[in-house]
């Protein structure tokens, strides 16, 4: 699993992609959280236990404030590419991602169906999340939330075209809520 406080306050972390949150079966590929430099290997090899802690078979968790105050973090990535498999007792605490402000990018592939209320409150009001429950969880993020109240695109935000058009003007989605 990825601790509580894991990378917390990580400034330099700029993307985290994990590709098989919670999945057993055939050996994941690598992890990848980019953005770090490499201070005398020291960050390489703590990059590698990562990376070899997120090989497990038996599903993971992220602690609270695990990518905490990593303001510098602006895309993550979960399960993308997961598409049909089921996910394992997945938990993710509600402030894992909590401080970072210039996240702008959020994909969550279909396996990860549950999000925790607030999870990504800290990302930036012009954030795109991409994932299939989104009309499901809109307390995933309190943008999200404004976007609903506001008969806005969950996804980015953008406008639906027409009177009885149910399709965004930015991003294409269909609106199913």
């Amino acid at each position: 699993s990825i601790g509580a406080y894991a990378f917390l306050g990580c400034t330099v972390l700029t993307r985290v992609d994990i590709p098989r949150l919670g999945l057993s079966g055939d050996r994941p590929k690598q992890s990848a959280l980019t953005g770090i430099n490499s201070i005398d290997g020291l960050i390489d090899r703590v990059l590698s236990r990562v990376n070899q802690a997120l090989d497990v078979e038996k599903g993971l968790s992220m602690g609270k404030y695990a990518f905490g105050g990593c303001t510098g973090l602006s895309a993550v990535e979960l399960n993308v590419g997961t598409e049909g498999v089921r996910d394992k007792a997945i938990g993710i605490a509600p402030t894992a991602f909590s401080g970072c402000s210039s996240l702008s990018s959020v994909s969550v592939g279909r396996s990860i169906n549950k999000l925790p209320d607030g999870v990504f409150d800290s990302c930036t009001d012009e954030v795109t999340i991409d994932w299939m429950f989104l009309t499901m969880y809109p307390n995933c993020s309190s943008v999200v939330k404004r976007r609903r109240e506001k008969g806005r695109c969950l996804s980015c935000g953008g406008s639906f075209k027409g009177l009885f058009t149910r399709k965004c003007r930015e991003c294409g989605r269909i609106k199913r809520y």
